[in-house]
């Protein structure tokens, strides 16, 4: 699957957040790093960004630490309606997803060409 080029990233804190648009109406949100309560603000502000209508692909197959503040800013972004897919086979990330409950509230998938596919996202 050829991805465009980012059209833009931001780094917070050793935390960066890129953001492209793989297909028309999808926004794909790739962070690495550690997302926890300094640098939570940049995911916040990557989710915010996406316009109403788009369908939302969060990469975190790249992220060390995903803090509870990080979960609440994905539940807000999927209640949202964005149709928020996640995308991980990190047990960091996996694992803080079953503590919290939240493991149920989003679609996770283990690699973006399976997020961005058309029947996944609807």
């Amino acid at each position: 699957m050829n991805i465009p080029s980012p059209r833009h990233s931001q780094d917070h804190f050793g935390m960066s957040v890129t953001v492209s648009t793989p297909q028309q109406d999808v926004v794909l949100l790739t962070v690495v790093g550690e997302v926890d309560a300094l640098t939570v603000g940049g995911l916040r502000a990557a989710l915010g960004g996406v316009t109403e209508g788009s369908r939302l692909v969060v990469d975190l197959s790249r992220v060390d630490f995903l803090s509870c503040s990080a979960l609440e800013a994905l539940a807000v972004a999927n209640r949202r309606g964005a149709g928020l897919v996640l995308v991980t086979t990190r047990y960091i990330v996996l694992r803080a997803l079953e503590a919290t409950g939240l493991r149920g509230l989003f679609a996770v998938l283990p690699a973006v060409p399976d997020a961005l596919d058309d029947t996944v996202l609807r």
